[in-house]
């Protein structure tokens, strides 16, 4: 979840367009997404070896006067070698992100 409010998801169906996070509603497939935040995600290793360095980069696009963090960098790094990423959104509904308080859909 964003550390802000709204609290939204930050898993995006679509990078760059901000509106098009996924909500939490239970669901019993996982759902496709192009970037999450890597606050608990699970990675397999070999994929590392199929990007190139950094793998970790803040990136700058005068477009859209817009910041893309390391974690929707990576993701992208992982898109263009054909790499799909799925969230649970089950599963994700139990995780908070910590800051002032626990922002997350069990808070309350």
């Amino acid at each position: 979840m964003k550390r802000s409010n709204p609290q939204t998801p930050v898993a995006y169906k679509k990078i760059g367009d901000w509106d098009s996070w996924v909500s939490l509603d239970e669901q019993e497939d996982l759902v496709k997404v192009e970037g999450v935040g890597m606050g608990c995600i699970l990675i397999k290793t070999d994929l590392f070896k199929e990007i190139n360095k950094p793998f970790f980069e803040f990136t700058y696009n005068k477009e859209t006067d817009d910041w893309l963090g390391e974690d929707f960098n990576l993701f992208t790094k992982f898109k263009n070698i054909g790499k799909n990423i799925y969230i649970d959104t089950n599963l994700s509904r139990e995780i908070g992100h910590l800051g002032i308080y626990k922002f997350g859909s069990s808070n309350q």
